[in-house]
């Protein structure tokens, strides 16, 4: 059987849930990825948020190739048209399950419930993961299952929480042929207008790169220099941390 893991701001396959439970369930796996610039411009994203995610994409369609997954780009203007692309796309490749990291905003989860309506009608299992949280909204409750009403103690209930997971490691290559590169654009249209980027780090493996040297370095200093301009004090992880091609676990 075949698995499709729809990528949102999860881009990266390292400790990436979808893209994990897809591989050790399934035979072949496909990805996909949504370009919607109408939508884009409704939410008020900027040429250079899309352009970075544009990059992003470029970087994780090279690590995919790498696991003999494809990456399959479609476009649509509006959130209105996912359905419908999700539901062609898992039929032309013989897809019976569709995996997908939950989005918490009003928007994301109106898109998902019509998408989820849409695949069960037409026979295809969906299965929902948490991969942008630490730990999953509304998991951590009192002994009596009740909402913590303090901090510390939700705090202490937290930090329990989080450390019971660890990241989840790169999947194995699946078997199967080499597939084409990802057909992503060179600009997307209506976003041209973007500055230079090369401060940031694009994709997951320079994302990561770029933590551990952070760890090694700024990270122990971080809250003296984090206010002064003119030092390096922060991570500059927050890109990378918006488009998913680093966890917020790792």
């Amino acid at each position: 059987m075949a698995g499709l893991v729809w990528y949102r701001s999860d881009l990266r396959t390292i400790d990436c849930p979808p893209l994990a439970e897809a591989c050790s369930r399934e035979d072949a796996v496909h990805a996909c990825f949504l370009i919607c610039a109408g939508q884009w411009k409704r939410h008020g994203l900027g040429a250079n948020r899309v352009e970075y995610l544009r990059r992003t994409l470029v970087s994780l369609g090279e690590r995919l190739v790498e696991l003999n997954i494809p990456l399959h780009i479609l476009h649509c203007d509006t959130f209105d048209e996912a359905p419908d692309r999700i539901l062609e796309l898992a039929t032309r490749t013989g897809c019976t399950q569709v995996h997908w990291g939950r989005e918490h905003e009003v928007n994301e989860v109106s898109r998902d419930l019509k998408t989820r309506d849409v695949l069960v009608k037409a026979g295809i299992e969906v299965h929902e993961h948490d991969d942008q949280v630490v730990v999953p909204p509304g998991s951590v409750r009192t002994g009596s299952g009740t909402p913590y009403k303090v901090f510390t103690p939700y705090r202490r209930a937290w930090t329990v929480r989080a450390s019971e997971s660890s990241p989840i490691p790169r999947p194995e290559p699946m078997c199967g042929p080499r597939p084409e590169h990802p057909r992503i654009p060179d600009v997307i249209e209506g976003f041209e207008d973007f500055v230079p980027l090369d401060d940031w780090a694009t994709g997951e493996d320079e994302a990561v790169e770029q933590l551990d040297r952070f760890l090694r370095g700024q990270a122990g200093a971080y809250g003296e220099n984090r206010d002064i301009p003119s030092l390096p004090g922060t991570s500059r992880l927050g890109a990378a941390l918006a488009a998913g091609s680093l966890s917020p676990r790792t």
